[in-house]
Protein backbone atom coordinates (compact mmCIF):
# COMPACT_ATOMS: atom_id res chain seq x y z
CA UNK A 1 0.00 0.00 0.00
CA UNK A 2 1.12 3.25 -0.93
CA UNK A 3 1.08 6.40 1.49
CA UNK A 4 2.03 9.91 0.72
CA UNK A 5 2.74 13.33 2.45
CA UNK A 6 0.80 16.57 1.97
CA UNK A 7 1.05 19.83 3.60
CA UNK A 8 -1.08 21.49 5.90
CA UNK A 9 0.18 24.79 7.92
CA UNK A 10 1.93 23.11 11.03
CA UNK A 11 4.40 26.02 13.02
CA UNK A 12 6.49 24.16 15.33
CA UNK A 13 9.32 21.30 14.25
CA UNK A 14 11.69 20.84 17.51
CA UNK A 15 14.35 17.99 16.00
CA UNK A 16 15.17 15.69 17.94
CA UNK A 17 18.20 12.87 17.34
CA UNK A 18 17.21 9.63 15.28
CA UNK A 19 18.77 5.98 15.04
CA UNK A 20 17.98 4.27 12.04
CA UNK A 21 16.93 0.46 13.78
CA UNK A 22 19.41 -2.30 12.35
CA UNK A 23 19.86 -5.64 13.49
CA UNK A 24 22.55 -4.35 16.38
CA UNK A 25 20.42 -1.72 18.06
CA UNK A 26 17.43 -3.74 17.59
CA UNK A 27 16.90 -4.78 21.11
CA UNK A 28 17.79 -1.20 22.21
CA UNK A 29 15.84 0.99 19.79
CA UNK A 30 12.82 3.41 20.42
CA UNK A 31 10.04 3.57 17.59
CA UNK A 32 8.95 7.10 16.73
CA UNK A 33 5.40 6.01 15.99
CA UNK A 34 4.68 3.22 18.02
CA UNK A 35 1.34 3.05 17.50
CA UNK A 36 0.81 3.90 14.09
CA UNK A 37 3.80 1.88 12.26
CA UNK A 38 6.62 -0.68 12.97
CA UNK A 39 9.93 -1.10 11.25
CA UNK A 40 10.44 -4.87 10.66
CA UNK A 41 14.14 -6.03 9.92
CA UNK A 42 14.95 -9.14 8.59
CA UNK A 43 18.25 -10.60 8.68
CA UNK A 44 19.66 -13.37 6.11
CA UNK A 45 22.87 -13.53 4.04
CA UNK A 46 23.53 -12.25 0.65
CA UNK A 47 24.22 -13.80 -3.08
CA UNK A 48 28.02 -12.65 -1.86
CA UNK A 49 27.98 -14.34 1.08
CA UNK A 50 27.62 -11.94 3.18
CA UNK A 51 25.41 -11.24 6.23
CA UNK A 52 22.54 -8.58 5.26
CA UNK A 53 19.56 -7.36 6.35
CA UNK A 54 16.23 -4.99 5.03
CA UNK A 55 14.01 -3.34 6.41
CA UNK A 56 10.10 -2.20 5.97
CA UNK A 57 7.05 -0.55 7.41
CA UNK A 58 4.49 -2.15 8.60
CA UNK A 59 0.49 -0.60 9.81
CA UNK A 60 0.25 -1.01 13.46
CA UNK A 61 -3.80 -0.39 13.10
CA UNK A 62 -6.04 -0.13 10.33
CA UNK A 63 -6.07 2.76 8.40
CA UNK A 64 -8.75 4.40 6.27
CA UNK A 65 -8.04 5.55 2.67
CA UNK A 66 -7.51 8.96 2.09
CA UNK A 67 -6.66 9.76 5.90
CA UNK A 68 -3.95 12.04 7.76
CA UNK A 69 -1.92 9.49 9.68
CA UNK A 70 0.04 11.53 11.23
CA UNK A 71 1.53 14.91 11.29
CA UNK A 72 5.40 15.23 10.24
CA UNK A 73 7.55 16.51 12.76
CA UNK A 74 11.72 16.36 13.83
CA UNK A 75 12.54 17.13 9.61
CA UNK A 76 15.83 18.56 9.52
CA UNK A 77 17.51 20.25 6.30
CA UNK A 78 19.13 17.16 4.32
CA UNK A 79 21.68 16.77 1.34
CA UNK A 80 21.07 14.29 -1.32
CA UNK A 81 21.32 10.23 0.13
CA UNK A 82 19.32 7.63 0.58
CA UNK A 83 17.72 8.57 3.10
CA UNK A 84 16.47 12.20 2.27
CA UNK A 85 13.37 13.13 0.88
CA UNK A 86 13.32 15.61 -1.99
CA UNK A 87 11.09 18.34 -2.11
CA UNK A 88 11.97 20.68 -5.20
CA UNK A 89 13.98 20.67 -7.60
CA UNK A 90 16.46 22.72 -6.22
CA UNK A 91 19.93 21.68 -5.78
CA UNK A 92 19.87 21.96 -1.67
CA UNK A 93 15.52 21.06 -1.95
CA UNK A 94 16.02 17.97 0.93
CA UNK A 95 15.37 17.12 4.14
CA UNK A 96 15.87 13.97 6.58
CA UNK A 97 12.40 13.20 8.07
CA UNK A 98 14.55 11.91 11.20
CA UNK A 99 11.96 9.39 12.00
CA UNK A 100 10.42 6.08 11.19
CA UNK A 101 8.93 7.26 8.58
CA UNK A 102 12.09 7.10 6.62
CA UNK A 103 10.76 3.75 5.55
CA UNK A 104 7.70 4.95 3.76
CA UNK A 105 7.21 8.22 2.01
CA UNK A 106 5.55 10.06 -0.68
CA UNK A 107 5.93 14.32 -0.91
CA UNK A 108 3.54 16.63 -2.37
CA UNK A 109 5.25 19.82 -2.48
CA UNK A 110 2.95 22.80 -1.73
CA UNK A 111 4.08 24.29 1.61
CA UNK A 112 7.54 24.08 3.65
CA UNK A 113 8.54 20.86 4.88
CA UNK A 114 7.60 20.95 8.22
CA UNK A 115 3.66 21.43 7.46
CA UNK A 116 3.38 17.49 5.89
CA UNK A 117 1.17 15.16 7.31
CA UNK A 118 1.51 11.63 6.32
CA UNK A 119 -1.64 10.07 4.79
CA UNK A 120 -2.74 7.12 2.96
CA UNK A 121 -4.29 7.05 -0.99
CA UNK A 122 -7.36 5.79 -2.29
CA UNK A 123 -7.43 2.50 -0.26
CA UNK A 124 -7.46 1.68 3.56
CA UNK A 125 -4.69 0.14 4.87
CA UNK A 126 -5.31 -3.03 6.94
CA UNK A 127 -3.33 -3.57 10.58
CA UNK A 128 -0.05 -5.51 9.59
CA UNK A 129 0.20 -4.39 5.75
CA UNK A 130 3.65 -3.35 4.35
CA UNK A 131 3.57 0.32 3.96
CA UNK A 132 5.12 1.11 0.71
CA UNK A 133 6.47 3.96 -1.44
CA UNK A 134 6.88 5.58 -4.85
CA UNK A 135 10.52 6.38 -4.79
CA UNK A 136 10.66 8.40 -8.38
CA UNK A 137 7.53 10.25 -7.18
CA UNK A 138 9.78 12.34 -4.73
CA UNK A 139 13.09 12.03 -6.37
CA UNK A 140 14.54 12.94 -9.60
CA UNK A 141 17.80 11.31 -9.86
CA UNK A 142 18.38 9.05 -6.71
CA UNK A 143 22.20 9.22 -4.85
CA UNK A 144 21.67 5.56 -4.13
CA UNK A 145 19.60 3.12 -6.61
CA UNK A 146 18.31 0.15 -5.71
CA UNK A 147 16.74 -2.94 -7.02
CA UNK A 148 13.05 -3.03 -6.00
CA UNK A 149 11.20 -5.49 -4.17
CA UNK A 150 7.94 -4.91 -4.10
CA UNK A 151 6.37 -7.82 -6.12
CA UNK A 152 4.15 -5.70 -8.02
CA UNK A 153 3.19 -6.85 -11.78
CA UNK A 154 4.27 -3.15 -12.60
CA UNK A 155 7.49 -3.15 -10.73
CA UNK A 156 10.07 -0.57 -11.99
CA UNK A 157 13.14 -3.17 -11.09
CA UNK A 158 16.05 -1.30 -10.56
CA UNK A 159 14.86 2.32 -9.13
CA UNK A 160 16.79 5.30 -10.34
CA UNK A 161 14.27 8.52 -9.81
CA UNK A 162 11.96 9.80 -12.23
CA UNK A 163 14.77 10.89 -14.80
CA UNK A 164 14.93 7.82 -15.88
CA UNK A 165 11.44 7.31 -16.36
CA UNK A 166 9.08 8.41 -19.50
CA UNK A 167 5.94 10.36 -18.48
CA UNK A 168 3.84 7.75 -19.03
CA UNK A 169 4.61 5.73 -16.58
CA UNK A 170 4.76 8.31 -13.68
CA UNK A 171 1.11 9.26 -15.27
CA UNK A 172 0.75 5.82 -14.13
CA UNK A 173 0.86 5.93 -10.46
CA UNK A 174 -1.85 7.37 -8.10
CA UNK A 175 0.52 9.90 -6.72
CA UNK A 176 3.22 12.18 -8.08
CA UNK A 177 4.60 14.88 -6.32
CA UNK A 178 4.29 18.28 -8.18
CA UNK A 179 7.55 19.38 -8.39
CA UNK A 180 8.89 15.97 -9.96
CA UNK A 181 5.91 16.24 -12.58
CA UNK A 182 6.78 19.65 -13.52
CA UNK A 183 10.46 18.72 -14.25
CA UNK A 184 9.19 15.65 -16.20
CA UNK A 185 6.53 18.07 -18.43
CA UNK A 186 9.89 20.54 -18.65
CA UNK A 187 11.80 18.30 -20.13
CA UNK A 188 9.29 16.67 -22.32
CA UNK A 189 8.91 20.46 -24.25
Amino acid sequence: MTIALNSTSHKDNVHVPYTKPTPANASSYQPTHPSLLKVVLQQGQGADGEDSYSSFLVAEKDLPANAVITRLTNLTTGTKAYSSVQHGNGEHDHFELNSDLLFAQDVEQERYPAEWNLRTLSRPVAKGEVLTFFYPSTEWDMGAPFDCNCGESNCLGTIRGAKHLSLAQLKQQEFINLHIMQRKLDEAS
